[in-house]
């Protein structure tokens, strides 16, 4: 037997000393779980997009799409508005100079996203696009660290380009369309090659599954989930991050991956955790269904109610250090 499936877990809903923990902590970090989960607290992900990063600090800046609503304005998901090459180009052309002024004239450019040298703007606390996309932008723009002003200065370079982009042929172009303007752009992953620090628990694991835009980045073994997910095989150890995937698809998967459990296909279930700025793991081994808890919630599945619910699972197991 000897397979395994780890799961970077949902958050825990319906509990509010849960929830009011986690958003704390939401707060203070500087990407999603999973992105300080393969890269570390300082989420460089300018460090690992840049093609020959050398020992500087780069900086990412995304091209966006800033929704404003009736009271406030709204970071969109950039999978949602692709940019061509030649976009990015003019786009780029348009704001060379305010660019150039901060941030120089070296640097990496894709069409979705800048990679520059960070300089003084190192300093800054960030979020990544996964993190804050749709919610109020304000909550996650840049903000000072130890150095005070520098977040008022990105906020000043942020407005620049934002009303040289807000006619641009471009944009007028996408809006007939029927697509997204690109109005803006979105400052994080900054740091060095240096402060990439993946968990070291990613070295157990010999397949990675993940719905992240840049799951390839954060790690070269990921790879899609698909409908037809098979159990690992005898040796093999599956990492499926299920963080931001849909309830009903995280509850199946929770579901089949018990069942195979349960009928002793695989050897253990390790779920992942990050609680109070450290990673924490609950494992379930084959073993375990016949007493205790797991016997509790699990042992009288029937068709109609197969399995308990993850929310009501999470909030009765114990944790321990990864």
């Amino acid at each position: 037997m000897n397979a395994k499936i780890s799961f970077l877990v949902p958050p825990f809903p319906d509990n509010d000393s849960v929830d009011t923990e986690e958003s704390n902590e939401i707060f203070e970090n500087q990407g999603t779980r999973e992105e300080i989960f393969f890269t570390g607290p300082q989420v460089p992900l300018a460090a690992l997009l840049h093609p020959e990063p050398e020992h500087h600090a780069w900086m990412c800046l995304e091209l966006v799409h800033l929704h404003a609503t009736r009271d406030h304005i709204v970071l969109m998901d950039p999978r949602l508005h692709r940019v061509s090459e030649e976009e990015e180009q003019d786009l780029r052309a348009s704001v060379q100079e305010i660019i150039a002024e901060e941030f120089g004239t070296q640097g990496h450019f894709f069409a979705q996203r800048w990679i520059l040298p960070a300089g003084a703007m190192s300093e800054l606390n960030t979020h990544t696009p996964s993190q804050a996309m749709g919610l109020n932008m304000d909550v996650w723009m840049p903000k000072d660290r130890l150095q005070t002003g520098l977040a008022k200065k990105w906020r000043k370079l942020q407005n620049e380009i934002q009303m040289v982009w807000h006619d641009h042929p471009v944009n007028e172009a996408r809006l007939l369309r029927g697509e997204l303007p690109i109005n803006s752009v979105w400052g994080y992953g900054i740091g060095s090659l240096a402060a990439v620090q993946p968990h070291p628990y990613l070295n157990e694991v010999t397949h990675i599954f993940s719905a992240h835009p840049l799951a390839q980045t954060l790690d070269t073994r990921s790879q899609g989930l698909h409908a037809d997910f098979q159990i690992p095989a005898t040796g093999e150890h599956y990492l499926i991050v299920a963080q931001d995937m849909p309830s009903a698809t995280w509850q199946t998967l929770w579901a089949k991956s018990i069942k195979a459990l349960q009928e002793k296909k695989i050897e253990q279930i390790i779920c992942i955790h990050r609680q109070a700025g450290a990673w924490v793991k609950h494992v379930l081994h084959w073993h375990d269904v016949q007493s205790g808890l797991f016997k509790q919630l699990f042992g009288r599945s029937n068709q109609s109610h197969p399995h308990a619910q993850w929310s009501t699972y999470a909030t009765k197991i114990s944790w321990s250090p990864l």
